[in-house]
């Protein structure tokens, strides 16, 4: 606190502040981060939790002024970075649609052309007259949202503040920027991995104020997911010797490769392909008859399904000293879109004790083909298992008697 009035005194009287050292107990909270966004391009900031994503968002937005280094913006901004940002709670809603439209550069005039069309997006028609202080966070950021996309800016920023809304409101709200993206830059803090691999160009990994990785934003997020779910999981590495995720020390995975039907490694899988798991192990000692499980799980659902030596009755001679190889072939994975987990246990065929047990050992993406809008960005809405079924409906039009049938 005392280094704030100290800054804002220095600045009271136009004394250049000196901002480019660290004084105690401070630190970075972006350090040598750049990326380059042109016009139409979507960009998802992913990273832990006090990694930098909102404070970046904040920078682009000229709340906070960067210490060190400069950013240059063509165009006009809009932002949606904190629930209730920019609206004044003894207001009513009409009053602010009024107020923030003016803080994102709309005129009086277009907003009043525009004025019915963000209180239908927004659903608060109910409750337009009354002081926003007596709104719910949902209703906060469905009437931030939008005013912010009938601004038309030139480049949105949005922070996690879209979690906020229920599920019918999200998609929605991506659906609209779908819509705009085009003509729109765009950037976009989430958690919610697969929404952003569906609709950013590139994704930038922040890490304790740090840029980790920018790119694609498909490659980004896979390997985000996969250090995730490593470090998650006690830092095991599948493509470097670690000891230290064994339960005995008798024996670990040396490496652990996914290949589809075809023999090609991957991380990324489609909806009833073959997903085979091969898996090289080396034991430090004789183990005698041991069996592999392996499990396919998702964080927020657990496992989904797996396969068991012991349980499918295969025989293992006895395990030596030394590198071996398992493989384990899943037919047709019958997965809904979506990043998963594979888990490996080794155990004793009595089934007492475990030899290695790691879970999220790797992770691997399955992607289906896409769906309508309305759902296109809520990641269960198919569940966790899309089973082949088929559609029948017939026409009862007594002039066509047209019956169809559909196959999944």
């Amino acid at each position: 606190m005392a280094y704030g009035i100290y800054d804002i005194g220095r600045d009271m009287f136009g004394l250049p502040a000196n901002s480019g050292n660290l004084r105690k107990d401070e630190f970075w909270a972006l350090d040598d981060v750049s990326f380059e966004l042109k016009k139409g391009e979507t960009l998802g900031i992913i990273g832990p939790n006090g990694s930098g994503k909102s404070t970046l968002l904040k920078l682009l937005n000229g709340i906070f002024r960067p210490d060190k280094g400069s950013i240059e913006i063509n165009g006009r901004i809009g932002a949606l970075i904190e629930v209730g940002a920019g609206f004044h709670p003894m207001l009513t809603g009409r009053e602010n649609i009024y107020v923030n439209g003016a803080i994102l550069g709309m005129s009086k005039k277009e907003i009043d052309k525009k004025f019915d069309a963000i209180v239908d997006f927004s659903g608060i028609g109910d409750f337009l007259d009354s002081p926003v202080k007596y709104y719910s966070s949902g209703m906060y950021v469905r009437l931030g949202f939008a005013i912010a996309i009938h601004a038309e800016p030139d480049i949105l920023l949005i922070d996690e503040v879209l979690a906020v809304g229920d599920i019918k409101f999200q998609n929605k709200s991506y659906e609209r920027i779908l819509k705009i993206k085009d003509n729109c830059s765009i950037i976009i803090v989430s958690h919610s991995l697969l929404s952003l691999s569906r609709m950013c160009d590139a994704a930038l990994w922040l890490d304790k104020g740090k840029s980790r990785k920018y790119g694609q934003a498909q490659e980004v997020i896979r390997e985000y997911s996969n250090v995730s779910l490593r470090e998650s999981s006690g830092g095991g590495n599948v493509n470097v010797t670690d000891r230290s995720i064994t339960a005995t020390g008798d024996l670990y995975m040396e490496k652990v490769r996914l290949y589809d039907g075809y023999g090609n490694e991957k991380d990324v899988f489609n909806y009833n392909d073959d997903l085979v798991v091969q898996c090289n192990y080396v034991a430090a000692k004789e183990l005698g008859k041991i069996s592999f499980r392996i499990t396919i799980s998702l964080p927020t659902a657990g496992v989904i399904f797996g396969a068991c030596m012991l349980l499918d009755g295969i025989n293992r001679d006895h395990i030596f000293a030394g590198t071996g190889t398992v493989v384990c072939r899943f037919n047709k994975i019958p997965l809904a879109e979506g990043t998963y987990q594979l888990n490996i246990n080794v155990v004793p065929e009595m089934m007492i004790g475990k030899i290695y047990r790691h879970i999220a050992i790797k992770s691997f993406d399955v992607r289906s083909e896409p769906v309508s809008k309305e759902v296109y960005f809520h990641e269960y809405t198919r569940g966790i298992i899309t089973v082949p079924h088929t559609w029948e409906y017939k026409n009862d039009d007594k002039k066509t008697g047209s019956s169809q049938k559909q196959e999944r």
